[in-house]
This record gives structure tokens, sequence and C-alpha cells, in this order.
């Protein structure tokens, strides 16, 4: 498996990485319940990603250092969603996660 063609990760990036997902369809966010419960970022991002008519889904159970039972409830979000799209939002657990996620939903 490949890395991801892109990762945003500064202050403003949303703006060009938009850009970047205009031919997507459907996009499953990953990210933790602190970040989905406690900050607008997640939720920004699926209205951006809504004015762009992406259809979203949201798998917010990511945990520091994510277990495979964790991988596995994610992959099955992917795998009843459909998405072409995985976005990961926040720190190393949910970039590593839905990295995992990605191989196996792959």
């Amino acid at each position: 498996h490949k890395l991801p063609p892109s990762i945003y990760f500064r202050r403003g990036a949303m703006a060009t990485a938009m850009e970047d997902l205009k031919d997507f369809k459907r996009a499953c966010i990953v990210t933790d319940k602190f970040l989905f419960n406690h900050t607008p970022y997640v939720h920004e991002l699926i209205e951006l990603l809504k004015g762009r008519n992406i259809e979203c889904q949201t798998f917010y159970e990511v945990q520091a250092d994510p277990t495979l039972t964790t991988i596995r409830k994610g992959t099955d979000v992917l795998d009843s969603f459909v998405p072409d799209l995985i976005i990961a939002i926040g720190g190393g657990s949910p970039m590593d996660a839905a990295k995992m996620m990605w191989v196996l939903y792959e």
C-alpha cells in the first residue's frame, strides 16, 4: 500500500484541501470523540464537504493507540458507507487508524 497522496497539516490548509477534493462524492471522516464533541473542526469540515455535494459519514471512536477492535469497527463503517475518500482529523491516532482502516477497506 502507498501513503495518501496529500496530507494537510498547517493553519489555513483547508482551502487547498477543498480544491483537491472536488472530484470526490463520498467521504468518511476519522477522528476521536474529543474533537468531534468539543471542537468545531469536524462539524465545519462536514459543512464544507456538504457544500461541495460530498456525502459524509463520521467515525469518531478512535482512542489513543487505537486497537485492532477499533480499526475493525471503523472498517465496518467504511464497508457499509463505501466512501471514495477517507479524511483523518486529529493527531497521530486518528491518522494511524484511518491508514489501517484504508488498508483493510481496500
